[in-house]
C-alpha cells in the first residue's frame, strides 16, 4: 500500500474575513473531493483571513500512480484560481505486511486483518 500526503498553502489575497476564507476552502475542497474522490480538509492556519492551509491523502497500489494523481490535483487546484498556491510539501509513505504485523492496534487473523480489536467491549 503507498499513502501519498500533501499539504498545500493558498495566498487568499484580499480576503477580509473567516467567513470568505470559508468559502473558498470549502468551494476547493468540495470540487477536489467530488473530483478526485480523495480526502481533503483545512489542516492549519484556520485563523488567518489571506492564507489557508489544506492537507490531503490519496492511497494506492503503485508509487508512479499515487504522485501522479497528486500532481493532477495540484494542476487542478491551479487551474482552478481560487487561490494561489504558495507552497507545498509531499511525502510517500509505504506499508506493506510487516506493517501490519508490527503494528500494535492490529490483530492478524486467518481471514484478514482486525484494526478494532483492541476497542472491541469486553
Amino acid at each position: 500500500m503507498v499513502v501519498g500526503l500533501c499539504q498545500i498553502t493558498l495566498h487568499l489575497p484580499g480576503n477580509r474575513s473567516l467567513k470568505g476564507k470559508r468559502q473558498v476552502v470549502k468551494k476547493l475542497c468540495d470540487r477536489v473531493r467530488h473530483r478526485f474522490h480523495v480526502s481533503i480538509a483545512e489542516v492549519a492556519d484556520l485563523d488567518r483571513h489571506q492564507r489557508a492551509c489544506v492537507g490531503l491523502a490519496v492511497v494506492g497500489n503503485e508509487t508512479s500512480f499515487v504522485h501522479s494523481v497528486l500532481d493532477t490535483i495540484l494542476n487542478a487546484i491551479d487551474e482552478m484560481q481560487l487561490a494561489p498556491i504558495l507552497d507545498r510539501q509531499t511525502e510517500i509513505l509505504h506499508y506493506d505486511e510487516q506493517f501490519a504485523q508490527d503494528h500494535p492496534l492490529v490483530d492478524q487473523h486467518a481471514d484478514g486483518w482486525d484494526f478494532m480489536s483492541e476497542w472491541e467491549d469486553d
